[in-house]
């Protein structure tokens, strides 16, 4: 009897300080510091579990014995499924699902090729609960990407929690087929060349600012790099400045839904109320383009799409479409364009080709997007992912319906297979006569690839113009940084400050940026 008890104390002991283990990891308490709620919660669940097991524990020499055999089952059958070969008989790729190794791939930003150079182009692994099979080679992921509308489909997304329906990246089927064949042409190349010029001066204004700001100790470059991708967003989706009374509350809402949208805890108020107020807003955009509309060129996606379908105006998942192109299309430019002021104040060299060409306006830009295809190479492109909506075939490996497919894009496009010396930033390697078919996905690709391309290349490429007018001199910095989930994109260090002088020996000129144009 005490040789029975030892036993179940040494049970219980373990488990408890298994659970105390992964409580204590980076990874967990960083998520239960950034949500008090969920902090709260899964305290609340621990506290009752241990009273009800405590509860059991009281039954009597029997209960105690049977709570310690299932944990003990427990135990082998966690230990079993996290084994690397689980599943080899049944087709599965190689790797660990245990909790440890999910947990592992939030803190270490070498996990995924980490886990290629080990497992080899396919592997898997467990995002806490659900397993997902990760791939770098491109081939074999196009494959896969052929299944869409049949075994593949795309992956949730917490935002649409607040959507009235979903975001059209992540639709499938007749709806995705619907929204994108008007979505699309209404980011096509006849608006973005319209709007280039304006897009342009845009860029001139908030390099110009940022320079006269920087003079003498440097500044963060972040505030113009947002304000820069909202009015820039906001110009081209419904046709309006910053600085029209229509957009007064845009910013505060924008920045509202900044809050990441939790899968697991209730929605919160501020950030229904901010959806609801910023889709009204647009509506009664629309509502104007609409009472607006004559046969003239499009000026903006808004007057595109009513010219395609009228009855846009009204349909509450184009305007929550809308509204979700400019909350997260703002998050993805601006992003964007503080890497590129980060790369260039890191590579100097590169600004300077630019600048050499900026007699001859075709090469000037010609180089200023071979710099933003690498910055996208390098910083832009993370992943995709899909689910699994029935078993399929990922290369020489069976992936069960109900998975996730992470198709490893970062890892793709800093392998030596794909990109000669890929750790190297080198913009040459975008050049005309390093033409690439296949290798590079910086806007997804198929069915689902980004629509607003042209937009987003109009934008970068300008900017970067702009800024290879300037020398421009990082005075801080500090390694990237990205918040506390498998899926984050990296984000230029907090600690970024730049200096930029002109190139032209004439000191910066403080001009109406962003801010002071549009108001953002």
């Amino acid at each position: 009897m005490m040789a029975s008890g030892w036993a179940e104390a040494v049970v219980f002991a373990g488990a408890l300080l298994a659970a105390a283990r992964i409580a204590t990891r980076p990874a967990v308490r960083r998520e239960l510091r950034l949500h008090p709620a969920l902090a709260l919660l899964a305290l609340t669940v621990a506290l009752l579990t241990l009273a009800v097991l405590a509860g059991l524990a009281t039954q009597g020499v029997a209960v105690r014995q049977t709570l310690a055999g299932m944990v003990v089952l427990l135990a082998g059958l966690a230990w079993y499924r996290a084994r690397p070969a689980y599943g080899r008989r049944r087709g599965l790729p190689p790797g660990s699902l245990a909790l440890d190794v999910s947990l592992k791939a939030v803190d270490d930003e070498n996990f995924y090729a980490d886990g290629f150079r080990r497992w080899g182009g396919v592997f898997k692994f467990s995002q806490i609960h659900r397993p997902v099979a990760c791939v770098t080679d491109l081939r074999q992921a196009r494959e896969f990407l052929g299944h869409e509308g049949g075994a593949v489909g795309q992956a949730d997304w917490p935002f649409h929690r607040l959507l009235p329906g979903k975001y059209v990246e992540f639709m499938d089927g007749v709806q995705h087929a619907r929204y994108r064949a008007l979505l699309e042409p209404a980011f096509g190349p006849d608006l973005v060349q319209a709007w280039a010029p304006d897009l342009r001066e845009l860029s001139r204004a908030s390099v110009s600012e940022m320079a006269a700001a920087s003079v003498p100790n440097g500044v963060a470059p972040f505030a113009w790099t947002e304000r820069l991708a909202y009015a820039a967003l906001l110009r081209i989706l419904v046709g309006i400045d910053a600085a029209d009374p229509r957009a007064a509350r845009l910013p505060a809402l924008l920045a509202a839904l900044d809050r990441p949208v939790h899968p697991w805890l209730p929605l919160p108020g501020a950030s229904r109320r901010a959806i609801a107020e910023l889709m009204a807003r647009l509506r009664d955009v629309a509502e104007a383009c609409a009472a607006s509309q004559n046969d003239a060129a499009p000026r903006c996606v808004v007057d595109e799409l009513l010219r395609l379908d009228p009855a846009m105006v009204g349909d509450e998942t184009m305007v929550g479409n809308l509204a979700t192109l400019l909350h997260d299309g703002r998050n993805m430019l601006r992003m964007l364009l503080a890497w590129l002021v980060q790369r260039a104040a890191a590579h100097p060299d590169c600004l300077a080709r630019i600048r050499s060409a900026r007699g001859d306006e075709n090469a000037a830009a010609a180089r200023a997007r071979e710099f933003v295809m690498e910055v996208l190479r390098t910083s832009m492109s993370p992943y995709l992912y899909r689910k699994v909506t029935a078993d399929c075939r990922l290369g020489q490996y069976r992936i069960p319906r109900g998975w996730l497919v992470r198709i490893c894009l970062r890892e793709a496009h800093h392998s030596p297979r794909t990109f000669e010396r890929p750790q190297e930033f080198d913009p040459t390697r975008f050049g005309p006569e390093h033409r690439r078919s296949g290798e590079f996905w910086p806007f997804s690709i198929g069915v689902h690839a980004c629509f607003a391309e042209g937009f987003v290349m109009a934008v970068a490429t300008g900017f970067m113009q702009e800024l290879a007018a300037h020398h421009l001199q990082a005075l801080s910095d500090g390694p990237a940084e990205r918040n506390n989930r498998h899926w984050a994109y990296a984000v230029p260090s907090r600690q970024l400050r730049v200096l930029l002088t002109s190139a032209t020996g004439a000191g910066p000129q403080a001009i109406p940026g962003p801010g002071a144009r549009a108001g953002g």
